[in-house]
């Protein structure tokens, strides 16, 4: 079976929403690369 690469990028106005969904993410996907950034703050 071949692996794919996935990795999620979270854009957000709100620096704790963007951080909130990352941990959350991160909680059942704890193999997959998460970034974030803060447009508008």
């Amino acid at each position: 079976m071949e692996s794919i690469g996935i990795g999620l990028v979270i854009v957000s106005h709100s620096k704790h929403i963007a951080e909130g969904v990352v941990e959350l993410i991160s909680k059942v996907a704890k193999d997959v690369p998460i970034t974030y950034t803060v447009s508008g703050a």
